[in-house]
């Protein structure tokens, strides 16, 4: 049989071992975390060694290995003797902590580990609420990003209930209340999100705590219902009941919309879609990432009509309306 090359590029080699050890990197920064690393650089300008090899009982010669380890990942900078942060993500007393957020990632090793045995067995893992939760977490990543996406749409949310449905702590709440400030909005989730929802409202968004409601049940019918970064948790049969459920919480005309991650019907060359789609069958029993026309007509199937499709980045958002009667 005659092969062809397809090679239009060859990876430069330093982002092949790059890739090689990634893992160092991962569990260097992983670790780092877990002493609050960043928190005890940020608060020491003297004697930064001895005093984080006090703190976390690490011998000075390590501890200078790591702050140097974490110099050439770009995560610290040194002036001299002194170490510096140099991202307002790593930090927890910063508004943009994320490192929450990226201990769930850090939790997705073990089945990774397990990469050999799904592919070559098929015996898939379900960690689909380690990712939830992983998703839930990520308010200070998404919020700049959901910001952004409302501008793009052309509704006046003000004078409409909204329910944001799965709302981790909230980044489509918060944007859509500080948009539109005279929005009913119930933001649905389990209970463990509760409390940290409304601590962001309170501390953000005091104007608006009597139109915003954190709900554990929905009884109400909408005008809008939100469904973020959800459906390709789960596999078609499951995402078919979902969304005639949400059906039946809105109003007639009512609008759902969904913004996720969709593999495009069309060649358009490389995509993190097909990355994540390949952690959907490390880290889920039957999740996969749909195309555009796969999701609607899983729309379609279930009561929806598709009223429009936004090419907004980094994913699409795709709006239907409900016909009830």
């Amino acid at each position: 049989m005659e092969t062809v090359n397809s090679t239009t590029k060859d990876i430069n080699l330093k982002d092949l071992l790059d890739l090689n050890y990634g893992f160092v990197r991962s569990k260097v920064l992983d670790f780092s975390l877990k002493l609050n690393l960043f928190d005890i650089v940020e608060s020491t300008c003297k004697n930064q060694v001895e005093a984080i090899s006090e703190i976390t009982s690490i011998k000075k010669e390590n501890v200078k290995k790591l702050l140097e380890a974490l110099v050439y990942m770009g995560l610290l900078s040194k002036e001299s003797d002194i170490y510096l942060n140099t991202s307002k993500y790593l930090c927890s007393s910063s508004k943009d902590y994320i490192g929450e957020h990226l201990a769930l990632v850090f939790k997705q090793w073990d089945s990774w580990g397990a990469l050999d045995t799904i592919m070559l067995k098929n015996e898939r893992n379900d960690n689909s609420q380690l990712l939830l939760h992983m998703k839930k977490k990520s308010y200070n990543l998404a919020f700049p990003i959901v910001e952004r996406l409302l501008s793009t749409l052309p509704y006046n949310f003000d004078n409409t209930r909204v329910l944001d449905y799965h709302c981790g702590e909230g980044e489509w709440t918060y944007a859509l209340a500080k948009k539109y400030n005279e929005a009913v909005i119930d933001a649905f989730d389990s209970e463990e999100y509760k409390k940290v929802f409304n601590e962001r409202m309170k501390t953000n968004y005091k104007n608006c705590q009597d139109n915003i409601k954190f709900i554990s049940r929905i009884n109400d019918e909408y005008d809008y219902i939100i469904l973020s970064n959800f459906l390709r948790f789960y596999g078609e049969e499951y995402s078919k009941t979902l969304l005639v459920s949400l059906q039946r919480h809105l109003k007639d005309n009512g609008k759902i919309i969904i913004y996720d991650v969709f593999h495009s019907d069309e060649a358009n060359g490389p995509s993190i879609a097909n990355l994540l789609d390949l952690s959907m069958l490390v880290n889920t029993c039957s999740g996969g990432i749909f195309t555009i026309n796969e999701a609607c007509s899983l729309l379609k199937e279930t009561g929806f009509q598709i009223e429009n499709i936004f090419d907004t980045k980094p994913y699409p958002i795709l709006i239907a309306r409900s016909e009830k009667y």
